[in-house]
């Protein structure tokens, strides 16, 4: 499909149990529940930040237990959480549920965006986990092992944590196992959040050790590390919460929003379009195993195929005459992190004031006709905004894993020291360009707007995909061919330089 290039320089209640449900109870619960179908339980919801980690964690493993695939697999992991949530949380569909953000942030670490970066990696958090549990570094074998969790076993670092935990935790620690709640585990977190350096967070994650077990650990690793392996996705853990909420998140990639918002299950939510500067998920391609699997998706339909681009998937937000806002798909806004180098150039060729747009952002080499690989994206932008003159002969430098540490600040924990010895490193060898150096002003600043989903004054998320590219090639401006005009206000500071 044509590209528009933008250049610029609810069940019953039951008696407490004794011990966790497992796997088999829990379903078996909600089976034998069937008596009540039809009928509210009104009670008062349980605040789920009182509730026990090791509940939760009872949970996460009766789910990652479920071995059949399909339908049938999803099935019996709906009913597991089902039954967990009447068991636990004593809420019923018609109950307000309060405070179930706390829960479902550790359900869903990875797209709970209100806590910052932990900075732990499973490297780091390796070092962290060893020297809270007094192990000697240099002496220790399992914290070697530990370290090195890819070579030994399954090579799944939170197996390797619960194994070396499960050695060095079973005298003080597993007689108040179950002391360790919902509301201390997300208190940990926050703090650990705030926390710059590994030794500072040794004591936090002790604190938590003299309260759980090798299992919960295991657990709290992985929700650390926001890699839970459920085999439960997202998507179908946002429909179990209510109906509406996959459709809420998706326009506003807020999940205290959609937990807060949805608070009754048996109450319908009315769809709210997006507007330019709030947060809407980005469409992302659906993974087939094989160009075979791919096709017989696609046959016998109308498609379209576009283009890949080396660049970075960017949404642009233009909420009025002069304020924009440039999304990452994790859900940044990298407008105060330079990239609002570009809002001139969106004044001059957008023709309306309120739209968003999305697209790719990626470096044309001038000279040579083509692009260059995004991890000069980085450097190009940071020069672009200083507008010198010296800007222009600078050396780009290449990032052989990404740009910005955008997935490492959110993902990854970029920024702690000596983290990841497979962190990207910058280096200043020429990517495809022989000896002679990339220079900054060799390079011009290509935005590929490939679909639209606001225009001017209404969403057009939901019309097909053939109107929206109508709609887009209507949001441009002819590419000028005259000098820019001398009356064209810079004031608000973005620089001029290579994207000028």
């Amino acid at each position: 499909s044509p590209s528009h290039h933008v250049k610029a320089g609810v069940p019953r209640k039951r008696a407490p149990r004794k011990k966790p449900a497992t796997c088999g109870e829990l379903v078996t619960m909600v089976e034998g529940a069937g008596s009540g179908a039809g009928q509210d339980v009104i009670v008062s919801a349980k605040d789920p930040s009182n509730i026990s980690f090791a509940q939760l964690c009872d949970l996460f493993e009766a789910i990652r237990g479920v071995n059949d695939t399909g339908r049938k697999g999803s099935g019996k992991k709906w009913k597991i959480l089902d039954g967990w949530m009447a068991e636990v949380t004593k809420c019923g569909v018609n109950d307000r549920r309060t405070g179930f953000f706390a829960l479902y942030r550790l359900m869903l670490p990875h797209i709970d965006k209100e806590r910052s970066a932990y900075h732990l990696k499973e490297a780091a958090l390796a070092r962290v986990i060893g020297l809270a549990l007094g192990l000697n570094r240099n002496r220790s074998p399992d914290f070697k092992k530990l370290e090195a969790w890819r070579k030994g076993g399954a090579g799944i670092f939170v197996d390797a944590v619960q194994e070396c935990c499960a050695q060095h935790m079973q005298d003080g620690f597993v007689k108040r196992v179950d002391r360790a709640t919902i509301g201390d585990v997300n208190d940990a977190l926050d703090k650990l959040a705030t926390l710059k350096t590994n030794n500072e967070k040794v004591p936090v994650v002790r604190g938590l050790m003299d309260k759980m077990d090798a299992r919960q650990m295991r657990w709290l690793s992985a929700i650390i590390i926001k890699d839970m392996k459920l085999g439960y996705g997202e998507a179908a853990i946002l429909r179990h919460f209510h109906r509406d909420a996959e459709d809420l998140y998706n326009v506003c990639c807020d999940l205290r929003r959609v937990c807060e918002t949805l608070h009754t299950k048996a109450v319908a939510f009315k769809r709210q379009d997006l507007q330019p500067g709030s947060l809407v998920r980005s469409m992302n391609a659906a993974k087939k195993r094989d160009c075979d699997e791919a096709w017989r998706h696609v046959q016998r339909r109308e498609f379209v195929i576009e283009h890949k681009f080396d660049g970075e998937r960017i949404q642009v937000h233009r909420v009025d005459e002069r304020t924009f806002h440039y999304f990452t798909r994790n859900n940044f806004d990298f407008g105060p992190r330079g990239y609002s180098v570009m809002n001139r150039l969106f004044r001059r060729r957008l023709a309306t004031d309120r739209c968003v747009l999305d697209g790719e952002l990626v470096l044309w080499h001038k000279e040579h006709k083509a692009y260059v690989p995004f991890g000069y994206l980085k450097s190009f932008i940071n020069a672009a905004n200083r507008g010198s003159a010296a800007a222009a002969l600078e050396t780009a430098r290449y990032r052989t894993g990404g740009v910005h540490g955008e997935e490492g600040e959110e993902e990854d924990g970029a920024g702690d020291d000596e983290e990841d010895e497979d962190r990207a490193r910058i280096s200043n060898h020429q990517f495809a360009y022989g000896e002679k150096p990339l220079l900054v002003r060799d390079l011009e600043l290509v935005y590929v707007a490939f679909d639209v989903l606001y225009d001017t004054d209404h969403s057009v998320i939901d019309r097909p995909l053939r109107e929206r590219h109508a709609i887009l090639g209507r949001l441009f401006r002819p590419v000028p061919t005259l000098p820019r005009a001398a009356d064209d206000d810079d004031s608000d500071g973005e620089g001029s330089g290579p994207v000028a």
